[in-house]
């Protein structure tokens, strides 16, 4: 037995009577220790790729594992425990309807919890100039929140100092 990474994943060779494959470590532990649900993914819940604990594993949707991902669109995520009191709720824009996401209305950035943490949502620009934030709805269409629609609706207002 050998061990190697793949994308950041402990990879191990297995031989049995000249019959070798390799498996992923958390695939293995996953199988060994936690109830195999067939069709769902294996999420490292800590997102380190290294820690194989069987505590640090769950099984889950593709759509679940995508909300616990390291980066997006070549940015890493910033995870947090908590976000300002004074964050507002997304629950609607425009026919869409949200669960989970938070804004601060003084500094205007954007949160998802992802029932364990809260991710800083990374602000987009669009060829036309405007700056929006990538969402899911509760449908799990992806939807851009404009932020000067989301500053008009949720009726914040600039500060100035």
């Amino acid at each position: 037995m050998y061990q190697s990474l793949s994308r950041g994943y402990l990879v191990t060779k297995l031989s049995n009577n000249g019959f070798s494959q390799h498996r992923l470590i958390h695939v293995l532990v996953a199988e060994a220790f936690i109830q195999i649900q067939n069709g769902l993914q294996i999420d490292h819940i800590d997102r380190n790729r290294l820690n194989n604990h069987y505590t640090n594993l769950r099984y889950v949707t593709n759509s679940e594992n995508s909300k616990n991902r390291t980066a997006y669109k070549g940015k890493d995520a910033i995870y947090v425990d908590q976000i300002p009191e004074r964050c507002i709720e997304v629950t609607e824009y425009n026919q869409h309807r949200f669960e989970n996401y938070f804004i601060n209305p003084s500094t205007y950035e954007m949160y998802y919890y992802n029932d364990l943490q809260y991710r800083q949502l990374n602000l987009n620009t669009a060829q036309n100039g405007s700056i929006y934030y990538c969402t899911k709805n509760n449908q799990n269409k992806q939807v851009r929140l404009c932020l000067s629609v989301l500053k008009s609706q949720y009726r914040m207002v600039e500060q100035v100092e």
